[in-house]
């Protein structure tokens, strides 16, 4: 599943600089791969420049990348892999929060994950991110024990608390254009069905609101197994 990364990474940049083609490259009739060539960057300088994670959340220009940016499509990566010990979760970059829900709920578990079922692990981790979980396990990357990247050399690593500390740290609400981050080993933990619902208000009881809103996340009524999310929002009609 890499290998189409860096095929499709190649590819994009080719379409600016040209491509090398391997001739050796052959494909059995029952490979899943496809083409049966493979493409090179030739000038790799452009891939160091402008690398970037990409979700498709935020739909205002310029929210995931740079002027003028090379953005990679993660799509295909989108496993998502419990350890036999059901304590982490290997999570792909493309995933929706509902897909990765979707398959831990059927096992008990859950992890810190965004509270919208649309939005892209990809960028709600290396963005932050706030969870229904945040008050019991803080932000979404502070539950992130490992990241597989690739480098603008084109390199693989594990960066994690041991093993590129420094990368580690950045990913974890750094955003993109540190590398391409291909997979999000995450802490998982035992969760079944909890309450949810939506509540709509006017404007005419908005300091009572307010006030409800700071017993709730005040002491002595602090419930860290409890999240609110409060917005005012502005009905033009």
């Amino acid at each position: 599943m890499l290998r189409s990364v860096l095929v499709s990474l190649a590819a994009t940049a080719a379409t600016v600089t040209g491509l090398a083609l391997d001739p050796r490259a052959t494909t059995p009739y029952d490979s899943t791969w496809h083409p049966s060539t493979y493409t090179v960057a030739q000038v790799q300088s452009l891939l160091s420049q402008k690398l970037t994670c990409e979700g498709t959340h935020t739909p205002f220009a310029g929210a995931a990348n740079i002027e003028e940016g090379i953005t990679i499509d993660l799509k295909n990566l989108n496993s998502v892999i419990v350890s036999a010990d059901r304590t982490t979760v290997n999570i792909g970059p493309a995933n929706r929060w509902q897909n990765v829900y979707s398959q831990l709920d059927a096992q008990g578990l859950s992890t810190s994950g965004g509270r919208v079922a649309t939005v892209g692990a990809g960028g709600l981790i290396t963005g932050g991110g706030i969870s229904f979980f945040s008050p019991r396990y803080g932000f979404v990357c502070d539950n992130v024990l490992s990241f597989e990247v690739v480098l603008a050399s084109g390199q693989i690593v594990s960066a994690n608390a041991t093993s590129n500390p420094d990368l580690w740290r950045a990913l974890r609400g750094g955003s993109n254009n540190f590398g391409i981050v291909t997979n999000f080993k995450m802490r998982a933990f035992a969760q079944g069905e909890f309450w949810g619902g939506y509540i709509g208000l006017t404007v005419d009881s908005l300091q009572t609101q307010l006030q409800a809103f700071e017993d709730f996340t005040g002491s002595p009524n602090y419930d860290p197994y409890a999240s609110l999310i409060y917005s005012l929002v502005l009905d033009p009609a």
